[in-house]
């Protein structure tokens, strides 16, 4: 093959020879013009490669993400059902015990001399009043003089 068969060659991506681009400039003449050389099987699979592994690798992350994120949610919502389970069962067990308590005489007799005032046949009931509070200080100036007059008349 010439020089330039070889350089048409290579410029339409029909094999040949490994010439260079330079060579190929040279070699193809002064009308013909350089165009991109297609790439080779070789040169496929190394631009393909790394983007099939970057792909996979995104498959793999979102497999393994999503999945751990729902399960993590429910686990939460899980541990929160069953603290309120057992706050529920704790109120569920006083409440019991109080009602067990109101079940009771002597607990409605306590109920009904301290809530109600009431008392047994024959029991008499003192309140115990407290202490008076201090008299209001009405101030000396003049919205409150008329005020302080009444007090002293009074």
């Amino acid at each position: 093959m010439t020089d330039r068969r070889r350089g048409l060659a290579a410029l339409l991506g029909m094999g040949g020879g490994s010439t260079s681009a330079s060579t190929t400039a040279s070699s193809a003449g002064k009308g013909v013009a350089l165009a991109a050389v297609p790439p080779t099987g070789r040169r496929l699979r190394r631009m393909v490669t790394p983007l099939l592994l970057v792909v996979a690798v995104v498959a793999a992350i979102s497999m393994v993400a999503v999945p751990a994120r729902s399960h993590l949610a429910r686990t939460a919502d899980i541990n929160a059902a069953e603290q309120l389970l057992a706050d529920l069962v704790v109120t569920n067990e006083v409440d019991s015990a109080r009602l067990a308590a109101l079940r009771t005489d002597e607990e409605l007799e306590h109920l009904a001399r301290r809530d109600f005032g009431l008392a047994m046949p024959g029991e008499e009931i003192y309140h115990v009043m407290s202490p008076a509070a201090d008299p209001p200080r009405v101030p000396e100036g003049w919205p409150f003089h008329h005020l302080s007059l009444r007090l002293a008349l009074e």
